[in-house]
C-alpha cells in the first residue's frame, strides 16, 4: 500500500490518502498520516478535492 502510494504524483497522493481515510472513518486521517508519513493538511485537503467538482478539468501534472 505505501509503495503504491509512493508510486503517485503529488494531487494523486492527496486523493489517495483521502479516500484511504474516509474508508476508516473516525481517526482515519491521523492514521494514515501516520502509515504514509504525509501531512494531516494534505490528506484533508485530498478529500475536500474529491468531494468538490472544481478540479475535473485540470489537466495540469507536475513533472519530478
Amino acid at each position: 500500500m505505501k509503495n503504491f502510494y509512493n508510486s503517485l504524483a503529488e494531487k494523486d497522493r492527496r486523493r489517495y490518502a483521502g479516500i484511504e481515510a474516509t474508508k476508516l472513518g473516525r481517526g482515519g486521517i491521523s492514521y494514515i498520516c501516520t502509515i504514509f508519513e504525509c501531512d494531516y493538511s494534505g490528506v484533508s485537503r485530498g478529500q475536500k478535492e474529491l468531494t468538490s467538482k472544481l478540479d475535473k478539468n485540470d489537466k495540469r501534472q507536475r513533472v519530478e
